[in-house]
């Protein structure tokens, strides 16, 4: 039996350490394809709705519309749409105050995904703008955001995403190991891609979508929990390329607690998962059609839910035999990927321009987070969530 075991585990090992491999070279490749764009022409002709799908955030929403009313960019070429749902406190009256236009949805709501549906269905917005942000309710974007959406649609792209970092990354470990993960994801998975021939993803928030691209498609049509993820397949399957902005910033406030975390990483995964089912068809026979590195990408891209299943087996699979039959190995191998998370908090937290001495808390604990990702993997396989479950804001 711990032979066969023993066999599970290194074919396990196999898939797991083909994509990384895959992921580290597409990074080490491709990372410097895409150059800042200090010094981009700058557009203003764009008239944008930012659109802010909200939940009882009356915490922070004040916050968020006074930074918005500070971009430089021409008040007359943008306005803010608040989007309220399920709420029960008085996220209302504060929109109000500031002037805003409030949205108040009718339908039943069972994820971020329906509410810009039904705001999409039931208005008709779409002619009065070019495009439309996305933004959640405690987020903060850089004064230039708007610019460089603007620029973004006038190179061809009508869907980009900007750069995800953090507002709050030193308030806890978990808000720290959180804002390490954003800054990854930005520079492993977005930044080498998002050119004309590699596309990058949606990320939550913090990125644009055109009236024209809605118009084609009926407004909004997403089904999952997790609609970004959604969004960046149902581009993919289409050809459509997602840009990647890293001169437009969006500042999110991260969870400070490690169960908020869990919940929130449960339904990403759960997402990637549902998501995978529903387009997997369609890039297959792309790919199958057209054979390239980037119809590969977006393959091994669809799949990162379902290898984070497989690892997370991996994982229990491996402790389970090192426990039985080395446990001294098992006690180095924690330690040396302790020593590495540590390392790679570094690294990302210097690429993210964050302190590194508030944050050896978050640098200590980096490695619970990372393999917490592997456990909810494996959870997720047996158990998706399929409600947009209220991650509260302080």
């Amino acid at each position: 039996m711990g032979y066969f075991l023993f066999v599970i585990a290194l074919f396990l090992l196999f898939l797991s350490a083909i994509y990384l491999l895959y992921l580290s070279l597409f990074y080490v490749l491709h990372q410097k394809r895409y150059a800042s764009k200090k010094h981009a022409p700058t557009y203003e002709d764009q008239r944008f709705a930012i659109l802010i799908p909200a939940r009882n955030e009356a915490n922070v929403i004040e916050a968020s519309l006074k930074a918005l009313h500070q971009l430089d960019y021409p008040k007359n070429q943008y306005d803010i749409y608040v989007l309220i749902n399920n709420t029960c406190d008085d996220t209302l009256e504060r929109v109000e105050h500031f002037g805003d236009h409030a949205y108040l949805c009718q339908n039943t709501i069972r994820c971020k995904g329906d509410v810009l549906e039904e705001f999409f269905s039931k208005t008709a917005i779409l002619e009065s703008y070019d495009a439309f942000v996305i933004l959640d309710a405690d987020n903060r974007i850089d004064k230039d955001f708007l610019h460089a959406c603007a620029s973004s649609i006038h190179n061809g792209y009508r869907v980009a995403q900007g750069m995800k970092t953090a507002y709050n990354p030193y308030q806890s470990w978990v808000a720290g190991a959180s804002s390490l993960y954003f800054s990854l994801a930005n520079h492993f998975i977005n930044i080498p891609r998002g050119t004309k021939t590699y596309s990058g993803m949606i990320f939550g928030s913090g990125f644009y979508i055109t009236s024209d691209f809605l118009k084609k498609h009926g407004g909004w049509h997403t089904t999952s929990v997790t609609e970004d993820i959604d969004m960046t397949f149902l581009c993919l399957s289409e050809e459509e390329t997602i840009g990647v902005m890293n001169d437009a910033i969006t500042y999110d406030v991260q969870p400070l607690h490690f169960a908020d975390a869990w919940k929130q990483r449960k339904r990403w995964i759960s997402g990637d998962m549902q998501v995978r089912k529903k387009y997997q068809k369609q890039l297959w026979k792309t790919f199958c059609k057209r054979p390239s590195i980037a119809n590969f990408d977006h393959l091994m891209l669809l799949y990162v839910g379902d290898m984070a299943s497989i690892a997370g087996l991996l994982m229990l699979l491996l402790i389970v035999l090192l426990a039985i039959y080395a446990p001294t190995l098992l006690l180095l191998i924690f330690f040396l990927q302790w020593i590495f998370s540590i390392l790679l908090g570094l690294y990302y937290a210097h690429k993210a321009h964050f302190a590194v001495s508030k944050m050896w808390n978050s640098f200590l604990w980096l490695w619970v987070y990372m393999l917490s990702f592997y456990i909810i993997g494996l959870l997720s396989f047996f158990h998706k969530e399929t409600d947009w479950k209220e991650i509260k804001h302080i």
